[in-house]
């Protein structure tokens, strides 16, 4: 094994691969969690994040007033990713789930390639509702995906939210009636079969668009299970875990919250 190594931080950083990086701290807050518990897996991600967050400060960026959050280009979304890690299932979830799924979970992310644990930390949230395949067109490329928070999904239109493992076809309360009957062949969202999980395959533009996006996700770690979800006067508790950018539970805190806490970890490192 060859490993390069240098002395200048700003290399070091320019460098950094986060997703290496976001695989390696989730992988290593399942073992944590097993062996000495939530708490101090808690306490061990963040203030590793903090550490080398403070270390690019300290090291590239001295000159800067203490009061500013200054991130490295390369790494700027380390606090989002290990504020997800810190609400996936294999290491904070209750009494909601068995001990079969959270098992299953965690040897689930043991074997797991970085690129398959990117999708499980951040879901790809793309809205589809407004995309149409005319018989003669061809989609080759994936929509632009939204953030992953409530704030912004928009009841009007419908959304496909994949984490690699499970897919969810969100249908906002008013979602167009065309686009309903085009994809699902009802009158009206509170129509929709979502016990099924099946996409009809029906022919017309709306259809082929949906049923085109699906085809052209990256191949997860297994076959995912599609679920359909239609809004009903807001986001149901359950699938808020997917939207990791928000507050979703007592004892998970939202993004923003959490970059806040990292920055004055940082400062404390610092000071």
């Amino acid at each position: 094994m060859c490993l390069p190594v240098t002395s200048d931080y700003n290399q070091v950083y320019r460098l950094a691969d986060p997703e290496a990086l976001t695989a390696f701290m989730l992988k290593q807050a399942v073992q944590i969690n097993r062996d000495k518990g939530s708490n101090e897996m808690k306490e061990s991600l963040s203030s590793r994040c903090a550490q080398f967050l403070a270390t690019y400060r300290e090291k590239c960026s001295e000159g800067a007033p203490l009061g500013q959050l200054i991130l490295p280009e390369s790494l700027k979304l380390m606090p989002l990713y290990v504020n997800s890690i810190l609400k996936n299932d294999a290491v904070s979830g209750g009494s909601e789930m068995t001990v079969d799924d959270k098992v299953w979970q965690m040897e689930l992310i043991r074997g797991m390639r970085t690129e398959d644990v990117m999708p499980l930390i951040y879901p790809r949230v793309m809205p589809v509702s407004d995309l149409q395949i005319n018989e003669s067109e061809e989609m080759k490329e994936l929509p632009k995906p939204v953030r992953a928070s409530f704030d912004f999904l928009d009841n009007s239109k419908a959304y496909i939210i994949d984490n690699g493992v499970l897919l969810f076809v969100w249908v906002g309360s008013a979602c167009p009636q065309t686009w309903v009957q085009d994809v699902f062949g009802v009158g009206a969202a509170n129509q929709i079969d979502t016990e099924s999980g099946i996409i009809p395959e029906k022919d017309n533009a709306h259809s082929r668009a949906l049923r085109r996006i699906i085809q052209l996700l990256p191949r997860g770690i297994r076959q995912r299970k599609t679920f359909v979800v239609v809004e009903k006067g807001g986001l149901e508790g359950w699938m808020k875990k997917f939207l990791v950018e928000d507050k979703s539970g007592a004892a998970n805190t939202s993004y923003v919250d959490y970059l806040v806490d990292i920055h004055r970890k940082i400062r404390d490192l610092i000071s």
